[in-house]
């Protein structure tokens, strides 16, 4: 968060890249997003690195994670 502060007080665009988004578990993933959001990024990327994400889990995440934090 130190470092997503400093590129936003110079004006950065901002983003956070959390890549293996299937190694996470629900909680985990709702703790990292917590904290995140702190820090106000201008993106939060999810990148499934292992290719086994489904369509119907990758909508649902959507719709968990962009009702909460925009």
């Amino acid at each position: 968060l130190e470092l997503l502060k400093k590129a936003k007080d110079m004006e950065f665009e901002t983003a956070i890249n959390l890549i293996h988004i299937t190694n996470y578990t629900e909680e985990e993933l709702d703790e990292a997003l917590k904290l995140i959001s702190r820090g106000k990024p201008d993106m939060i990327y999810f990148a499934d690195s292992n290719g086994s994400i489904f369509p119907n889990k990758v909508s649902s995440m959507y719709s968990k994670y962009t009702n909460q934090y925009t």
